[in-house]
């Protein structure tokens, strides 16, 4: 061992960062993922794994009876973890559409079976759920080859048979019955599971966004409701026969009676968006068309001046620093000076609007969050500040938490 091997030896991973930037990993709370989100991201570094130890067998630059062990492993940890976060993903559900405050029978015994290993266990687990919530059936019936196919993990219930030679026994060693592994068959399999393991975390988030905007029925379901905002005819031919034909069409298409669909109607009448299918329009009271205007003229003003500066300017002559404090300290002096003309109301609405912006990217549908302009109020009140004074420390982004040093519980239940 040489003084070099000995230098490097004393060097710590986790508080030395020496090495160039793309071997740097960014993990916990400095990942920029929520935690909340986080095992998906885990997900995806077992699947980017799986992709490049088959990427080498197929290239012949990785030993195969060797390398069989990690890939298959990496294979079996992205089918549990995902699995588990469905079940977590139901149990949000099943406690937000039934308003279920304290725990029960059901979620204990399904804490409990989060703790296990067996991907049999787990797949039993999630086939009960279509028991308890029809959305979540539909959902998951479509999905049933995948989750028999599952059958391939039968025997590794501990997730120990691609990590050790010998079973927690200490007597028994994993493999016995099995000699020869088709990688190739198993690759396919798994891209196939994965696909659809991606669909079905799709629609569990999507399933939770409907209920937590509370655009759903008993009976009917969001992308449901939209439907038949679209089938319904205008709001002034509602007193014709036609209407009542077209009523009952309806009802008999989704299976569902006329309070059913009734209940549905009144959701849509009041909802931002569904109301314009049949001809009405819910405005927001709040802000007015000269508000807007000098929004507009706001952010026009800023954008064109940004465009000139950097037309104007060779990029190489602007560095980061000096281009983002140039429109960030403008765009906050302007800021200011708009806010000291709008009145509460009128702010509260845009920032409204702004944050619709930024929960679209997250999957949330637009003008359903009707508690966000409450929520505004309730933090101004608490912390003694006009709406000027909470917008302005927006701008210079002092709401916006730093990288925490502890980390918070993984998940709730």
């Amino acid at each position: 061992m040489t003084s070099e091997d000995i230098e490097v030896l004393k060097l710590n991973p986790y508080k030395n960062h020496i090495s160039p930037i793309m071997y740097r990993a960014c993990v916990g709370n400095n990942s920029g993922v929520n935690v909340h989100s986080r095992d998906c991201s885990i997900i995806d570094g077992y699947k980017e794994s799986v992709d490049i130890l088959m990427q080498h067998v197929k290239d012949k630059t990785a030993t195969v009876d060797t390398v069989v062990y990690p890939l298959l492993f990496c294979c079996r940890h992205s089918i549990e973890l995902t699995l588990k976060v469905l079940i977590k993903n139901f149990l949000v559900i099943y406690r937000r559409k039934y308003d279920i405050k304290t725990s029960d029978t059901m979620i204990e015994d399904i804490k409990k079976i989060l703790k296990t290993h067996d991907i049999l266990n787990l797949v039993d687990c999630l086939k009960k759920f279509m028991e308890v919530d029809v959305e979540i059936a539909k959902i998951l019936n479509e999905m049933n080859p995948v989750l028999d196919s599952l059958d391939d993990y039968a025997f590794d219930t501990d997730g120990d048979t691609f990590r050790y030679t010998y079973k927690r026994n200490w007597t028994d060693t994993n493999l016995e019955d099995i000699g020869l592994i088709d990688l190739g068959i198993f690759y396919e399999k798994y891209k196939i599971i994965s696909k659809s393991f991606d669909y079905l975390i799709n629609n569990f988030c999507t399933y939770l966004n409907d209920l937590y905007h509370k655009t759903f029925t008993t009976k009917l379901n969001r992308n449901q409701i939209e439907e038949i905002s679209k089938k319904l005819p205008p709001v002034a031919l509602w007193k014709s026969d036609e209407f009542d034909r077209t009523l009952n069409s309806i009802c008999n298409e989704y299976a569902i009676s006329k309070t059913d669909l009734s209940k549905a109607i009144d959701l849509i009448k009041s909802h931002y968006l569904f109301c314009n299918n049949i001809g009405l329009e819910r405005k927001f009271k709040a802000i007015s068309e000269p508000t807007f205007e000098k929004f507009r003229v706001f952010l026009m003003d800023h954008i064109n001046r940004k465009r000139k500066r950097t037309t104007d300017t060779p990029y190489y002559d602007i560095t980061e620093h000096e281009s983002y404090s140039y429109f960030d300290e403008s765009f906050e002096e302007e800021g200011v000076y708009l806010i000291n003309e709008l009145s509460n109301e009128e702010l509260c609405t845009l920032v409204t609007f702004y944050e619709y912006s930024c929960s679209y990217y997250n999957g949330n549908y637009l003008c359903e969050d009707t508690s966000l302009q409450a929520k505004v109020k309730k933090y101004l009140e608490e912390h003694g500040q006009t709406m000027a004074e909470l917008v302005e420390m927006v701008l210079q982004g002092e709401l916006y938490p730093k990288i925490q040093t502890s980390e918070k519980k993984r998940w709730k239940i």
